[in-house]
C-alpha cells in the first residue's frame, strides 16, 4: 500500500511538471476542459432547425401566395360573369314570359275559331232543316194541286212567306204558292251553299291556328328550357364563387398559421443566434487566456500560427473559388462602397469572372444560407467546421444561380453556382468571404497558392 501511495505522489508530480515546463508542447485552445464547443455545436444545430423550419415556412407561404393569387383571378372571374349570367337568366325569364302571353292569345284565338265553326255547323243545320220542311211542303203543295183542293188555308201562305198583296192579282193562288215555295227552298239551299263555303274556310283557319298553337307551344317549352339552363350556369357560378371564397379562407389561415410558426421559428433563431454569440465570446476569452499563457511560457498559441495549408494530393486544402488565375478587382479591407458611396468594409474580396463562369467550394461542409439577400444577391454560405482552433465558415455572393439548398452537405470543388450580378453591385463578379468564429477574415492567404 505504502509503494501505491508514492507511485500516485511521483505520478501526479510528473504531470505538475509536465504541464508547467510545456513538455507536451505547445497548449492547444482545446485543452481547457469545458464543453464550450460542444454547447456552441448543440446551439448550432438549434440554430439549423430553426433556419430550416423558416425556410419550409417560407416555402410554404409562397406556394399559398401563389395559391391565393390564383384564387383571387378565378373569384374576379366569377364575379364578373355572375352579373352577366344574371342577365341572361332575366333575358331567358323575359323570353319565357312572352312566350306564354303568345301561346295564350293564339289559344284564345282557337278557341273562338272553334266556336265560331261550331255555331256555323249549327246554321247549317238550320238550313238542312229548312229545306227539308220547304221540300215537304211543296210536295204536299203538289199533291194538292194534283187533286183539285187548291190553297186551303192561310197557315200555308204564311210559312211560304207569301204577301196578302201578290196575291191579289193572281189569277191562280196554287200557281203562286208553288212559286213561293220553290222560291223558299231555293234560299235554304244557297244558304246551305254558303254556310258549308265558310264552315270550310273555317275549318281551314282553325287548323292555321292550331299550328300556330303547337309552334307557339314549342316556342314556350324551348324558352323555358334555356331559362332552366340559364338557372342552372347562375347557380354553378355561385356555388363556384362560395367555394372559391371558402377556399381563399383556408388558404388565408394556413398562411396564418405559417406565419406564426415562421415567427416562433425567428424567435428561437434570434435566441440561438444571440447564445451563440455569448459563446463566440466566451470561446474567444478563452482562446485570449490561452494565448496569453502560451505567450508567458514563451510557446506559439495554435490559434495564431496561420493558415492551415495541410495539402490534399499535393494540393492546398483551401480550394479557389473559380478555376484559373484570381485577378483582385477589389480587396478586403475599407472601402468607398461602388453603389452607396460610403466608406465601409469590404468583408470579401472581388475577383474579375464573366458572367456564368462556375464557382466551386473551397472546402468540405454544409450549407448553412443558400437564399436570395437584397445587398449580397444570391448567395451561399458555408460551414466548414472547426479547426486551427477557430470555427470557419465560407460565403459567395451575388450568383446568377444557386445549385445548392439549405443543410446540404459538399465537396471541395463541388459546383454551388454561377456569377453573376444579382443585390447591389455595378457588374457581375466573384465576392469571396471567409468568417473565422463569426469575423470577415482577409480570404486571399487562404486562397492563393
Amino acid at each position: 500500500m505504502k509503494r501505491f501511495w508514492v507511485a500516485l505522489c511521483l505520478t501526479f508530480s510528473l504531470f505538475t511538471l509536465v504541464g508547467a515546463t510545456g513538455w507536451l508542447g505547445p497548449l492547444t485552445p482545446v485543452s481547457v476542459a469545458d464543453d464550450l464547443d460542444q454547447k456552441k455545436q448543440q446551439e448550432e444545430e438549434k440554430a439549423r432547425q430553426a433556419q430550416e423550419a423558416i425556410e419550409q415556412a417560407h416555402a410554404q407561404m409562397e406556394g399559398i401566395d401563389a395559391q391565393l393569387g390564383q384564387v383571387y383571378v378565378d373569384l374576379q372571374k366569377v364575379n364578373a360573369q355572375i352579373p352577366i349570367a344574371a342577365d341572361e337568366l332575366a333575358a331567358a325569364e323575359a323570353q319565357v314570359a312572352m312566350a306564354q302571353r303568345e301561346e295564350a292569345q293564339v289559344t284564345a284565338r282557337l278557341a273562338s275559331a272553334e266556336t265560331e265553326l261550331e255555331n256555323l255547323g249549327d246554321e247549317i243545320k238550320k238550313a238542312e232543316k229548312q229545306e227539308a220542311d220547304s221540300k215537304v211542303s211543296i210536295a204536299r203543295l203538289v199533291r194538292r194541286t194534283y187533286r183539285g183542293e187548291g190553297v186551303q188555308s192561310a197557315t200555308e201562305l204564311v210559312l211560304t212567306g207569301t204577301k196578302a198583296a201578290e196575291l191579289s192579282d193572281l189569277s191562280n193562288a196554287a200557281e203562286t204558292v208553288a212559286r213561293l215555295e220553290t222560291r223558299t227552298l231555293q234560299q235554304a239551299q244557297n244558304d246551305i251553299s254558303e254556310n258549308r263555303s265558310r264552315k270550310e274556310r273555317q275549318a281551314a283557319l282553325t287548323k292555321s291556328i292550331q299550328d300556330l298553337q303547337v309552334q307557339a307551344q314549342q316556342a314556350t317549352a324551348q324558352s323555358q328550357a334555356a331559362r332552366d339552363q340559364q338557372e342552372q350556369n347562375l347557380k354553378k357560378l355561385q356555388d363556384l364563387q362560395r367555394e372559391t371564397q371558402t377556399l381563399g379562407e383556408k388558404l388565408k389561415q394556413s398562411r396564418e398559421e405559417f406565419a406564426k410558426a415562421e415567427a416562433a421559428n425567428q424567435k428561437d433563431l434570434a435566441a440561438s443566434n444571440q447564445k451563440l454569440k455569448e459563446l463566440d465570446a466566451a470561446i474567444r476569452k478563452r482562446q485570449e487566456a490561452e494565448r496569453e499563457a502560451a505567450r508567458k511560457r514563451g510557446q506559439v498559441y495554435v490559434g495564431d500560427s496561420g493558415p492551415d495549408r495541410g495539402t490534399v494530393g499535393g494540393n492546398s486544402v483551401w480550394g479557389t473559388p473559380i478555376k484559373g488565375p484570381m485577378r483582385v478587382t477589389s480587396p478586403w479591407g475599407y472601402r468607398i462602397h461602388p453603389v452607396t458611396g460610403s466608406r465601409r468594409l469590404h468583408a470579401g474580396v472581388d475577383l474579375s469572372s464573366p458572367l456564368g463562369q462556375q464557382q466551386f467550394a473551397v472546402r468540405d461542409g454544409m450549407v448553412v444560407e443558400s437564399y436570395y439577400d437584397p445587398g449580397c444577391g444570391n448567395m451561399v454560405t458555408i460551414d466548414v467546421g472547426i479547426f486551427a482552433g477557430h470555427r470557419w465558415m465560407t460565403r459567395q455572393c451575388h450568383l446568377s444561380a444557386r445549385f445548392v439548398s439549405f443543410g446540404q452537405r459538399v465537396k471541395r470543388g463541388q459546383l454551388i453556382g454561377l456569377t453573376g450580378s444579382t443585390g447591389r453591385v455595378t457588374g457581375p463578379h466573384v465576392h469571396f468571404e471567409i468568417i473565422r468564429d463569426g469575423v470577415s477574415v482577409n480570404p486571399m492567404p487562404y486562397i492563393s497558392n
